[in-house]
């Protein structure tokens, strides 16, 4: 799952800064292709090879880890793909304003140090896929893994959004 999480957040920001780097970037801003569509696009394309090496270390862990439930297992990789989904689309949304912003060289060194900031963020996420305790919010027990995957579903979703709505300021 690291691996995913890294390089896929890697390759997901460095998508939008090479397209800039090598100039083609301003032909497909001129492209038909909406907004959206194109923010899946990256995401799904530029990923894609960090994804296929995430799903063969996440169906090891579900058919290898017998000491826990198949519905906590199933719970913790929801939260896994999430937490990923959420550091992929944060760093494209980071890469998306960094080019905005500075238009230069330096924005593949501002993205590594957004995407190093996520990945840390991250980290103590996916350590939250225990499954043994409760979590107390406002007063009221939740249990963690159910608690834990909700959040970094509303987290992957809000940068999603992030990079959809940076990618129209972009377009």
């Amino acid at each position: 799952a690291a691996v995913t999480v890294i390089w896929g957040g890697r390759q997901a920001s460095h998508s939008i800064i090479e397209e800039v780097r090598e100039r083609t970037w301003d032909i497909q801003k001129m492209s038909a292709t909406k907004p959206w569509a194109m923010t899946w696009g990256k995401l799904i394309g530029a990923t894609s090879v960090a994804w296929f090496g995430g799903s063969i270390c996440l169906f090891l862990y579900l058919v290898s880890n017998q000491n826990d439930t198949f519905v906590n297992r199933l719970l913790s990789i929801g939260i896994i793909i999430s937490a990923t989904i959420a550091v992929q689309g944060a760093a494209m949304a980071a890469a998306l304003v960094a080019v905005h912003m500075e238009r230069g060289t330096n924005a593949r060194l501002s993205n590594t140090a957004i995407l190093l900031i996520l990945v840390a963020i991250s980290f103590p996420v996916l350590n939250l896929v225990d499954g043994s305790d409760a979590v107390y919010w406002y007063g009221d027990p939740y249990h963690q893994l159910v608690f834990t995957l909700i959040s970094s579903v509303l987290f992957a979703s809000w940068a999603i959004i992030g990079a959809y709505r940076s990618m129209c300021t972009e377009l």
